[in-house]
């Protein structure tokens, strides 16, 4: 999270949702309970939606399986998927269980410097058109960390203006 008395200070704090309280504990080298909260929902958010797509994967094939009209070679085609879906429903799982510890020891590191704002072309194949486009990525680096962003939070920082990065 960011620090350092600026002008666009109050632009990051709101589009980062950053309270005083989240300040004082990064200060602090830690990460306030709220900041916990705030990543693990972060976090989990994705992480639900990968199980939640494998495991209706498996449902299907473990139908697949126990459906009596569906030829054996197709029911045992469908086994390749259910045993991806179980190792990646394992490798989640141990993840979740990094992440909990990483997030739980709440230790914070702190970068402190000048910006430099960086925006990087990517060509994208469009799906609809079947056309190339161009998307645009956004940086911020400070003190030789460079962090990706929103096209907001890439806007608020200032140009001359020092910070402090949490």
């Amino acid at each position: 999270m960011f620090g350092m008395p600026t002008a666009s200070n109050d632009e990051l704090r709101r589009v980062l949702h950053f309270q005083p309280a989240d300040l004082e504990a990064n200060r602090e080298g830690w990460l306030s309970e709220a900041q916990k909260a705030r990543l693990h929902r972060i976090a989990y958010r994705g992480m639900r939606r990968v199980i939640a797509l494998m495991a209706g994967l498996g449902l299907l094939t473990l139908a697949l399986i126990a459906w009596p009209d569906v030829p054996m070679v197709c029911a045992a085609y469908t086994t390749l998927p259910l045993m991806i879906t179980l190792v990646v429903i394992w490798l989640l799982r141990n993840d979740s269980r990094r992440m909990d510890h990483e997030i739980s020891r709440g230790h914070v590191s702190v970068v402190e410097g000048y910006p430099v704002r960086i925006a990087r072309q990517r060509r994208q194949l469009d799906p609809d058109t079947g056309t190339h486009i161009d998307k645009t990525q956004h940086f911020i680096r400070i003190g030789g960390q460079e962090f990706r962003s929103s096209t907001r939070i890439y806007a608020a920082f200032k140009d001359g203006a020092r910070y402090r990065v949490y």
